[in-house]
């Protein structure tokens, strides 16, 4: 699941996922609230969430994700414009698995996803 407010950055990730071949259905959501819905809707293996979201943030997403989902599985791959300390801190903290910086490569962003979902991406090759 792809949660990011620039439907660019959208159009780009399934390039990027369907480049690296790997057979996968790609739900969007454009604000942290239609993220919610969108989480309890179905049980997604992997979320890439922007921090700047508009209506709730990517951190009480992720928050509330943790919170109503705990040991669920589900990783969660922050993305941000702000690669400060402050940034990458508060991701983790509100239990995100990784993070990584806007702009990144598409290597970048297959390595990231390969390290906090490595099972699943082999089985998607």
């Amino acid at each position: 699941m792809l949660v990011d407010d620039e439907i660019i950055l959208h159009h780009l990730i399934k390039r990027i996922l369907k480049s690296a071949n790997w057979d996968v259905e790609l739900k969007s959501a454009f604000d942290g609230n239609e993220a919610l819905a969108l989480i309890d809707s179905f049980s997604p293996d992997l979320i890439i969430l922007d921090v700047d979201l508009p209506k709730k943030t990517g951190i009480e997403v992720c928050r509330k994700v943790r919170d109503k989902q705990p040991g669920s599985g589900v990783k969660i791959l922050m993305i941000s414009g702000d690669s400060t300390p402050v940034q990458l801190e508060g991701a983790i903290e509100a239990g995100a698995d990784d993070f990584l910086a806007k702009p990144f490569t598409s290597k970048e962003l297959l390595q990231k996803i390969n390290k906090v979902l490595p099972a699943f991406t082999e089985d998607k090759k």
